[in-house]
């Protein structure tokens, strides 16, 4: 679950002010697997949840989108994954803090276990909350079926490495693309020299979320920046996971780079306009009439 702290105005250290909390189903891959069913795709959710009253809603709420969650897996006795973001005035994450132990109980035996599952699956999209030999596993078992590993954070980053060879896609944040390269990033060139650097360990192409920036994309051939959709911020949570959603479809669709940037873009930018994680307006007609509304091909360069 998504519990986010948002104030209504300026917090000062120390003190406490008045603001707004909110609960609703998060989860990388839950997200991404719900934005993906809202803009057509036909999902099914492969992950664990606790035989607690949040997991239930978790898997209430998911089923409702459209997701299908009947190969989801209850494990008695352990308590659902849970992620508290704590949001400035502007809309910005000042943090947040992660409780998903339950994770590690998805090692490549219980992979294995489920074999028949797995290969039903005609595409994958895997995150970094799985253990580092887990996400190993199902890069040698199955990286012609893996679109897009999310890196999720910069500490979780690191189980990325030397397993994601022959991956599709990737969509680092700044502070993981630095985490996983060890490279600084000072100016433009920068952000292209990380970038090679996931090239380099196999990666097929690299969208990089840039906040303010938009997204810098480069599969070692073509590269370049997609200017962000000037919306007004209500909240940046859940707006990588849009992202990601959209970059999974794009390569469903065969788009290009620049065609899978500007998708991207407006798929974040459905997330910023809405508090929550999950925009429940996002479709492909929501994403047409955004574009119209903020002239946003005029932005395309």
């Amino acid at each position: 679950m998504d519990i986010q702290t948002i104030p209504s105005f300026k917090a000062v250290s120390g003190d406490s002010v008045p603001g707004t909390i909110s609960m609703s189903p998060g989860g990388v891959a839950r997200n991404i697997s719900e934005n993906c069913s809202r803009l057509g795709l036909n999902c099914s959710l492969f992950s664990p949840y606790g035989d607690d009253n949040p997991g239930a809603v978790l898997l209430k709420e998911t089923s409702l989108s459209g997701v299908n969650t009947n190969n989801c897996l209850c494990f008695e006795g352990e308590k659902s994954c849970s992620y508290s973001a704590f949001i400035d005035e502007t809309g910005e994450m000042l943090y947040g803090v992660n409780e998903m132990s339950l994770m590690d109980r998805m090692t490549p035996e219980l992979m294995i276990s489920h074999k028949e599952t797995l290969e039903q699956f005609d595409h994958m999209v895997i995150d970094a909350n799985l253990p580092s030999q887990t996400i190993r596993f199902l890069q040698k078992t199955y990286s012609h079926k893996i679109l897009l590993v999310d890196p999720v954070s910069a500490v979780k980053i690191v189980r990325l490495k030397n397993s994601i060879n022959s991956i599709k896609t990737i969509k680092p944040n700044i502070i993981e693309a630095k985490e996983f390269s060890g490279l600084r990033i000072d100016d433009e060139n920068d952000y292209y020299k990380v970038m090679q650097s996931f090239i380099d360990e196999g990666i097929l192409s690299v969208f990089l979320s840039a906040g303010s920036q938009g997204i810098y994309y480069s599969d070692g051939k073509i590269r370049g920046r997609m200017p962000p959709v000037p919306v007004k911020i209500k909240s940046v949570t859940g707006a990588g996971d849009a992202a990601s959603s959209a970059l999974v479809l794009s390569v469903i669709l065969n788009l290009n780079m620049i065609e899978s940037a500007f998708l991207a873009n407006l798929a974040a930018a459905s997330s910023l306009l809405c508090s929550q994680s999950i925009n429940k307006e996002l479709s492909i007609p929501f994403l047409s009439n955004l574009c119209r509304e903020y002239q946003y091909e005029s932005e395309l360069s």
